[in-house]
């Protein structure tokens, strides 16, 4: 028998249309990648078969790049059954940043919130790749 125990440390997010988490940083240039660590938890009563998630990147000039996540991708979907709650593992997720005005003017924060409803997320790392 293998028992796993992780220690790291998660921020629970709870996910609206219009709210959720503002990550903010110092402008970062030439980001050509965001790299999210994250899972969806607790029971979703609404019974919807997972989280969306709407990732805005916020460039110093102004520019935004919106990713919308389905609630049907693996890193998100709902994995309770009829004798389960689920098993929830901590999925990453790269998203390329393809917008040429956030890349050049350089990433100042990243939002993320409910794209179409509500649900919660625990994210474990949130990191901009350059180069």
């Amino acid at each position: 028998e293998c028992v796993v125990n992780s220690r790291s440390q998660v921020l629970r997010v709870s996910l609206t249309p219009t709210g959720g988490v503002d990550l903010l940083t110092r402008p970062v240039r030439g980001v050509r990648e965001l790299v999210l660590t994250l899972n969806p938890t607790g029971t979703r009563v609404d019974r919807k078969p997972g989280t969306s998630l709407r990732v805005t990147v916020r460039a110093a000039s102004g520019a935004r790049q919106v990713i919308d996540l389905s609630r049907l991708s693996e890193a998100l979907r709902d994995r309770r059954t009829a004798t389960q709650s689920g098993a929830y593992t901590p999925t990453t997720i790269r998203l390329p940043i393809t917008d040429a005005a956030v890349r050049t003017s350089g990433v100042v924060g990243v939002q993320l919130t409910g794209r179409d409803g509500t649900g919660r997320i625990d994210l474990r790392r949130a990191e901009l790749v350059t180069g």
